[in-house]
């Protein structure tokens, strides 16, 4: 296989994945890995859509792999950051999504870091922190709904919800189909007991390109609420 084949087949296992069809982008990239197996660039790609099929310890350990063979790699650190936080490896997700923010450099994707990281705070660990990456985001680029998006989750989880409301407001009349919107609103709907809206965006989000994990955690919290109270004693 010749650079133009690499190139190509990376190419097209990217837009796969952009566009939902992670099975596709596995297969392609499974051919990429037995040609090259020490780009770290093909195991994180292959590690994103492990990770967006729900493979989710596979995806962590192909994400290692990337790394461990290029430590300055940003798509490397963004898969290990999102597998990690997949199965709950929160020290190792918080540092992963650190590093990408000390090695990107170029504006628009330094601004998706910090919407990212953001979500990760506000969900898992320090509001407050995550409001100032948030707003990082915001400040970087004031179109893009993701960050008010991220904004309204932390705002929610620092238990100002109307604030919040006004952020997640803002967010959706920039992108009524915004992904990361959508599922900061699917978890308020499901932390509030609200699981009929949470379901029916969980519904919309597995049919979004990149919507898909996000649609099997709400789906399965509930799958769970529904199992623990059919068997409470009545």
């Amino acid at each position: 296989m010749n650079v133009e084949s690499y190139h190509s087949l990376t190419n097209q296992a990217a837009q796969a994945l952009r566009e939902g069809r992670p099975e596709q982008a596995l297969a392609t990239l499974d051919q990429l890995v037995s040609r090259y197996p020490m780009k770290g660039a093909v195991h994180a790609l292959r590690a994103e859509a492990l990770r967006v099929m729900g493979e989710l310890e596979q995806a962590y350990e192909e994400a290692r792999v990337a790394v461990g063979l290029d430590p300055n790699s940003i798509v490397g650190h963004q898969a290990l950051a999102d597998a990690s936080w997949g199965i709950d490896r929160l020290s190792q997700a918080q540092s992963s999504y650190e590093r990408i923010l000390e090695l990107e450099l170029d504006p628009a994707r330094l601004a998706a870091a910090w919407v990212r990281y953001a979500l990760f705070m506000a969900y898992e660990r320090a509001p407050r922190v995550a409001e100032k990456a948030a707003m990082k985001a915001i400040d970087a680029a004031p179109d893009q709904p993701d960050a008010w998006a991220a904004l309204g989750m932390a705002q929610y989880r620092d238990k100002r919800a109307d604030e919040a409301e006004q952020s997640l407001n803002h967010a959706l009349q920039l992108d009524p189909d915004s992904v990361h919107c959508q599922w900061v609103l699917a978890n308020i709907f499901k932390w509030t007991g609200q699981d009929e809206k949470a379901a029916a965006l969980a519904k919309l989000l597995a049919e979004a390109p990149g919507g898909q994990q996000y649609a099997g955690e709400i789906t399965e919290h509930l799958r769970k609420k529904r199992y623990m109270q059919g068997i409470q004693p009545g």
